[in-house]
């Protein structure tokens, strides 16, 4: 209660995930904390069923986190892809101390053996012009393959 307190009137008292939310005007709860730092540390998109199987999450029902995930993404907190096996993924768009910026206007790569996503913001995205008339609010592109480790284990064999 204190310490709620103090983060109320002294914000440098907030954790960063805190201050994210508020910053951004998102009611600041205790599982929208837990979900903005698991994506934050995971440095990589999660799907729902990664996130709610955390041992932090596993209380919460799938419900709370997925109305937790639209808030989050209505927010502009984090951004979707959708992977080649029809599953969401969501990643962070704020950085952590040790994790790269991920604003979803970049190539994304899907495993499609270990199931796992991870970012290629080093490749640029292809440029596209918009219809006539229209506006383009954001772009993916997912690329699907075999990751490092899945491919080293296929030429084993």
């Amino acid at each position: 209660m204190i310490a709620t307190q103090l983060q109320l009137y002294y914000p440098r008292f907030m954790k960063a995930t805190e201050k994210i939310l508020s910053d951004a005007d998102v009611k600041i709860t205790a599982i929208r904390i837990l979900i903005l730092e698991l994506l934050l540390e995971a440095k990589k998109p999660l799907s729902q069923a990664e996130l709610s199987s955390h041992k932090k999450i596993s209380s919460f029902d799938k419900v709370t986190v997925y109305r937790t995930l639209e808030t989050l993404k209505k927010s502009k907190l984090i951004h979707r892809t959708l992977s080649t096996d029809g599953i969401w993924r969501f990643c962070s768009i704020h950085t952590n101390a040790d994790s790269h910026k991920c604003c979803g206007n970049h190539i994304h790569f899907f495993c499609i053996k270990c199931k796992k996503t991870s970012c290629m913001p080093e490749v640029k995205l292809p440029w596209i012009e918009a219809p006539e008339g229209a506006c383009i609010h954001s772009k993916q592109l997912l690329v699907h393959g075999l990751c490092k480790t899945c491919f080293t284990k296929e030429k084993k064999k």
